[in-house]
């Protein structure tokens, strides 16, 4: 199913909240804020997100980065740089998250902009991390435009409180989970399928040699298949049978208790 603009872009803000943040006001492992909408101090358009490192010993690094979707609103972007260079006096770095990587492909990305994209595993990865927009100048040593300062305090009071990130991120970890189950269900129920179909050839061996099988690997119910043909051929006797019989008891365990075991494990998991 092909995922809208609105879909691609919550994706992506959930992957921004992943790195740089856990839900607990706005702060991942105590080193950063992350604050998404900060407009510009006069009125001039807005920068989709602002993480703030919250050590001295980076400078309180101010990163802002722009989320893109498609291909045509990274163009955009480059066409216009005014539109995000207006926030390069207040930031120290900035950076591109990017839906995938091809949406760069043949552009010009300049080399100061670090680049972020979905690993496919539920994070983001780095192609490569920004570089100081000011290199040789200390944030620390600077002080922040207090009109910059109220924009990042308004973007952080405004996006909600803890609750509501505790909640996004439950609700994200919820959907997961469910498919993880959903997706174990389906392993549980294709190992129960081919353990069944073990069942019945050896059900049907059982019933015309007489004889009780004990559970044993794909390779040997080939073997054991071919001989108790040449038996039913007249090609073998049934002492010999029964030999062969004997040989495979004392392999594994039972195949009706490990189908019965897998089943009440899908039982418990259905429950």
């Amino acid at each position: 199913m092909i995922k809208s603009s609105k879909e691609k872009t919550e994706e992506l803000v959930r992957l921004v909240h992943t790195r740089w943040m856990c839900g607990d006001d706005y702060h991942v492992n105590n080193e950063s804020l992350l604050a998404f909408e900060v407009y510009d101090p006069k009125g001039h358009g807005r920068i989709d997100a602002v993480v703030i490192d919250r050590y001295e010993s980076n400078g309180y690094a101010l990163t802002g980065l722009e989320l893109k979707v498609s291909r045509q609103d990274l163009q955009n972007e480059l066409l216009s740089p005014e539109k995000s260079a207006r926030f390069f006096k207040h930031l120290d770095h900035y950076a591109l998250v990017l839906y995938n990587l091809d949406l760069m492909k043949g552009l010009d990305i300049p080399s100061q902009w670090g680049i972020y994209y979905p690993d496919g595993k539920g994070s983001l990865r780095a192609k490569r991390r920004p570089k100081p927009l000011h290199p040789g100048k200390m944030r620390v040593k600077r002080n922040v435009d207090k009109s910059f300062a109220v924009s990042l305090m308004t973007a952080l009071s405004r996006r909600g409180s803890a609750t509501e990130n505790q909640k996004m991120l439950r609700e994200a970890y919820k959907k997961g989970y469910a498919a993880g189950i959903e997706e174990e269900k389906e392993i549980h129920q294709r190992i129960t399928n081919r353990l069944k179909g073990r069942l019945e050839v050896i059900q049907e061996i059982e019933k015309l040699s007489g004889e009780k099988l004990y559970f044993f690997n794909d390779r040997s119910i080939k073997e054991f298949a071919a001989v108790f043909k040449a038996f039913n051929e007249g090609h073998y006797q049934k002492e010999q049978l029964l030999k062969v019989v004997e040989a495979r008891k004392n392999q594994i365990s039972l195949l009706e208790e490990v189908i019965n075991n897998w089943e009440q494990t899908s039982k418990e998991r259905k429950k």
